[in-house]
């Protein structure tokens, strides 16, 4: 009786947050775009590359929502456009993968890919990446789905309806780890996590002793990383 109470619990739990179980490598994701929703003020990464900003949809706007996603094992992932497999009825999306900080008005700042139908990203275990999902075209609200998989577990978590729990610190300043850094849950040595921050420019804000206080996005905690780490 307690393993069926378990498990209708957790099935329950799924059936709430539109995730599918993270069975040996492989997450799905459901979710509808509303029109309460945030808008991209200057529009979504383009196709592939995110080295530009597309915005054609003017007034109707490009609206996005965030999910975490982490995985266990470096190597290459398939995602999977839902609405051509499984759904018809799901609207087309774009799903940007941002390496560090996402900035909605500067959505191509971090961004590794922007996904759409079937492609293959190469991911680094324990890195907090962070999607945003948006419309690929009109219209630009609707429901939509996604599936990632790959060589280690796959985890992906809502950030909220586009709330910023962790929002940019005012005093945060682009900075640039030429070589990564070891991530500390603490200022302190005794605070080391599993995972490191990759190179590239990230925002760093207050500092404490030899550590720095570096943002990873609006829905990943901070943490803090050396400041021999920081270029000068």
């Amino acid at each position: 009786m307690k393993r069926l109470f378990v498990l209708l619990f957790v099935l329950t739990v799924i059936l709430i947050l539109g995730v599918a179980p993270a069975l040996a490598g492989t997450a799905s994701v459901t979710g509808t775009l509303t029109s309460s929703d945030p808008i991209y003020p200057n529009g979504r990464p383009e196709d592939s590359d995110c080295g530009d900003q597309i915005d054609d949809l003017l007034p109707e706007k490009y609206r996005y929502q965030l999910y975490s996603l982490v995985v266990s094992a470096d190597g290459d992932y398939d995602y999977i456009d839902d609405r051509g497999v499984s759904n018809p009825t799901f609207i087309d999306i774009e799903v940007a993968v941002i390496d560090g900080a996402f900035d909605p008005e500067n959505p191509t700042v971090n961004c590794l890919a922007s996904l759409d139908d079937s492609e293959t990203i190469t991911l680094q275990a324990g890195v907090a990446y962070t999607l945003a999902v948006t419309s690929y075209d009109v219209p630009t609200t609707g429901d939509w789905g996604f599936t990632i998989d790959g060589p280690g577990d796959v985890t992906i978590s809502a950030l909220g309806a586009g709330a910023c729990t962790n929002p940019l610190p005012t005093n945060a300043a682009q900075r640039v780890l030429p070589s990564g850094a070891p991530a500390f849950f603490a200022p302190n040595l005794n605070s080391q996590t599993n995972f490191t921050i990759p190179a590239g420019t990230w925002y760093i804000g207050e500092t404490s002793g030899d550590f720095a206080k570096l943002w990873i996005a609006c829905g990943a905690n901070s943490v803090w990383v050396p400041t021999n780490a920081i270029a000068p």
